[in-house]
C-alpha cells in the first residue's frame, strides 16, 4: 500500500500543477501516523487474513 503525501494549491488558478505550487510533504506527518498504526496493528491484521506479509523501511 502506498500514501500519496504531496499536496497541491493552484495559486494562479490556471488548473495546471506548476512547480511552485506543490507541497511534496503535505501529509507526510498523517502519512506516516498511518503506517504507524498499521506497523501496530499488523499481528491482527495477520490474524484476520488482512495483510500477509508486513514490511517497514
Amino acid at each position: 500500500m502506498t500514501i500519496p503525501t504531496a499536496t497541491w494549491n493552484d495559486v494562479n488558478t490556471n488548473n495546471k500543477i506548476d512547480t511552485d505550487e506543490l507541497d511534496l510533504a503535505g501529509w507526510e506527518l498523517k502519512a506516516s501516523q498511518v503506517y504507524e498504526n498499521l506497523a501496530g496493528m499488523h499481528k491482527e491484521l495477520q490474524t484476520k487474513g488482512r495483510i500477509v506479509y508486513f514490511t517497514t523501511f
